[in-house]
């Protein structure tokens, strides 16, 4: 199966483009979009199509030898997991000539599959014959930091790889996030070829805002130790006590939140919308609350709400440092 990662395909990817059939699958959607907007480059049109709305006839449509369209098209099915694999698309799979395929078909997905488990999809294996299947998983911080430096050199700008990770740490993992930072750090820096850590403190917002997202990403996963030393980080800062319990409060809200729309068997998708996160830290997000029950949330936001009014009223116990504890606990 020629099955390869983003960089492997990234590398190849001007001696394979031309193939019929993709299957992209993983969380990291910025590259997927990215790769898309490459293979778009070569054609004439694209057209969208979701894997919930496929039925019998219409997955034929996709593949029908004659071109439905009046040039060469790009094909994009999202949410490719979700097309049922009935007996009679089966049988449509093992009916369909693949390599006389006129147009150009990318099948995404958000999910993640072992090896094993895309042998045993039917509509991938025969993909793999005469396409391609990519893996698109969140780049690791190295793979990051790497991706930022080739970033900034197609503006004709240099960073050292220690303030490329030093936006990283920052900014976090998410491509959107970062590229927008960095649009906005060559517009700062202007004529000037190198890009410095003051240049980063003096533009990035995520600099400003990321230590309320580090200590809430920190208790999420029950780090003490991380806690502790963000949240002194934070209060040598000019936030107030008030400040900071309110950025803990709604972290536990959304938890709580997305906990409830969990328990009432919503869709991922529409649990996002309603939380209004990206898709790409939305899984990520989710996988961390597994652990958390209904129970133990409930009794957090309580600590958070007894501290918030310990704090208003001046009594003791109003400590946030002991909170922190308490909450990552």
């Amino acid at each position: 199966m020629p099955f390869l990662k983003y960089n492997e395909f990234l590398n190849q990817f001007e001696s394979i483009k031309n193939s019929p059939l993709y299957y992209f699958f993983g969380p990291e959607i910025y590259l997927k979009e990215e790769i898309i907007n490459n293979f778009e480059k070569n054609f004439n049109g694209k057209e969208t199509y979701y894997g919930n709305e496929i039925t019998a006839n219409s997955f034929l449509n996709l593949f029908s030898t004659e071109n439905l369209f009046s040039n060469k098209t790009l094909i994009i099915i999202k949410n490719s997991e979700k097309i049922k694999e009935s007996d009679k698309i089966k049988k449509f799979i093992d009916f369909i000539d693949f390599k006389k395929i006129n147009n150009t078909i990318i099948f995404t997905t958000d999910e993640m599959f072992k090896k094993i488990d895309l042998v045993k999809n039917t509509l991938i294996e025969k993909i793999s014959e005469v396409g391609y299947v990519i893996e698109f998983k969140p780049l690791s911080e190295k793979e990051i930091t790497n991706w930022i430096i080739k970033k900034i050199q197609k503006y004709n700008k240099r960073i050292s790889y220690e303030n490329a990770n030093y936006l990283y740490d920052n900014v976090g993992g998410n491509l959107y996030d970062i590229e927008n930072e960095i649009n906005k750090l060559i517009l700062y820096v202007e004529e000037k070829q190198i890009i410095t850590i003051d240049d980063i403190n003096n533009v990035c917002s995520y600099i400003k805002h990321d230590t309320f997202y580090s200590l809430n990403d920190a208790i999420l996963l029950k780090d003490k130790k991380n806690a502790l030393k963000i949240l002194n980080n934070i209060m040598n800062t000019d936030k107030d006590n008030i400040y900071i319990l309110n950025s803990i409060y709604k972290s536990f809200l959304l938890i709580l939140k997305a906990k409830i729309f969990l328990q009432e068997k919503l869709s991922e998708d529409i649990i996002f919308k309603k939380l209004k996160i990206h898709p790409y830290y939305g899984k990520i997000f989710l996988n961390r609350i597994e652990k958390y029950s209904l129970k133990e949330l409930i009794e957090k936001i309580k600590l958070i709400h007894t501290t918030d009014f310990n704090i208003k009223t001046g009594r003791e116990n109003s400590d946030l440092f002991l909170l922190v504890i308490k909450l990552c606990s």
